[in-house]
């Protein structure tokens, strides 16, 4: 009980940070603006590590994490996510900020109101912005009352995964990519040498791989005809289940892993959403994503992985899996070389799309905060 009281007070000195910077501007001494990031979501390590490009670091021995970034010289943002983070501890003089949330089931739904019903307590509170993994099937109707509650909740602008076209306008609402699993610990970013290689005039081990679950009734069962059918399996890394697991042992995680770097191409079928982990784990391994492309769920409206085409994304989009054997048969025949730069541009695409989603970010959070 004491450790547990300690640790409390430890976060609130913490948080307590902010009234020494309020201290600075009080004296006329330089300060940028302070923006709160507060997390509860998977995809908060994301959005710090891979996008905003800083080091989250541990305290109390993994209780809550905390980072340090910035848009530009005058905005500071100082992010918060963990188990420790809650609202009886946030720091009530918070003038600016971003809540990461997840919203995929209904518990976490609920979990999600408990910090959004907390912006009106926050007796200094001027501008938040949201930054949401939302439900698969884009259907996000309890976030109405938030979202055009302004005067209210004071929400600026939101970034989702799994918005749908009922939600994105890309004026105040917009499309924000899923990113790695890290929640299954997977690397933001793997060495450029191995992500790229091999390097010495060889092709990789394996012409593609599919590593997924294999529903009944689903195109993924049609994939997985097609690849026996043409022979392609040969060529190829195939690991398909009957049954999806939640979490991966130290084993199968590496094995996946090191299959995404053995392989030329990742063949990415649809699940209950297009948008997936394995196109951006696919590409932090130098491996070109075949992505099934169409809207699913239909309840989305907007093709899920809509930002992605929209960037310019290097992959292969594919509307039937039966034209993916005249596909490979070409790509077989592509030199080690080719296919080197292939890798090569892929990776320095997904550097360039990560500083453009931060770009996409700042200026939406300079814009709608007024900073």
């Amino acid at each position: 009980k004491n450790n547990k009281n300690n640790n409390g007070d430890d976060l609130i000195k913490e948080w307590k940070h902010l009234l020494d910077e309020e201290n600075l501007e009080k004296n006329g001494l330089s300060n940028p603006v302070q923006v709160e990031i507060w997390s509860k979501a998977s995809i908060g390590e994301y959005f710090q590590e891979s996008i905003m490009g800083a080091i989250i670091e541990p305290k109390l021995n993994g209780a809550w994490f905390k980072s340090e970034a910035s848009c530009s010289t005058n905005i500071k943002f100082t992010y918060r996510g963990g188990q420790g983070v809650v609202p009886q501890k946030v720091p009530k003089q918070t003038q600016h900020l971003v809540l990461i949330l997840q919203a995929r089931s209904d518990v976490q739904v609920q979990e999600a109101k408990v910090w959004l019903d907390l912006i009106p307590t926050l007796p200094n509170i001027q501008n938040v912005g949201v930054v949401m993994l939302a439900e698969e099937g884009c259907k996000n109707d309890w976030f109405v009352e938030y979202s055009r509650g302004i005067d209210k909740y004071k929400i600026r602008f939101v970034f989702m995964v799994y918005g749908g076209d009922k939600w994105v306008d890309n004026k105040r609402i917009f499309q924000w990519p899923l990113g790695v699993a890290t929640y299954r610990h997977f690397p933001q970013s793997i060495s450029g040498f191995d992500a790229a290689g091999p390097t010495n005039g060889e092709r990789r081990k394996y012409l593609c791989n599919l590593q997924a679950t294999i529903y009944e009734g689903s195109s993924r069962e049609t994939l997985l005809r097609v690849l026996r059918e043409s022979g392609l399996d040969k060529h190829c890394f195939i690991n398909a289940r009957t049954r999806w697991l939640a979490h991966e042992t130290e084993q199968t995680a590496e094995e996946y892993r090191r299959v995404l770097l053995d392989s030329d191409f990742t063949l990415s079928p649809v699940g209950r959403n297009t948008e997936c982990y394995r196109h951006y784990e696919a590409v932090v391994s130098g491996s070109i994503p075949i992505v099934e492309d169409v809207t699913q769920p239909l309840t989305c409206g907007v093709n899920p992985v809509q930002i992605l085409k929209d960037h310019g994304a290097p992959f292969i989009f594919i509307k039937s899996w039966e034209e993916l054997p005249s596909i490979l048969q070409q790509e077989l025949n592509r030199s080690p070389a080719d296919m080197l730069r292939r890798r090569q541009a892929l990776l320095e695409w997904y550097s360039s799309f990560k500083t453009q989603m931060k770009s996409r970010f700042c200026s939406a959070l300079s814009a709608t905060f007024g900073l």
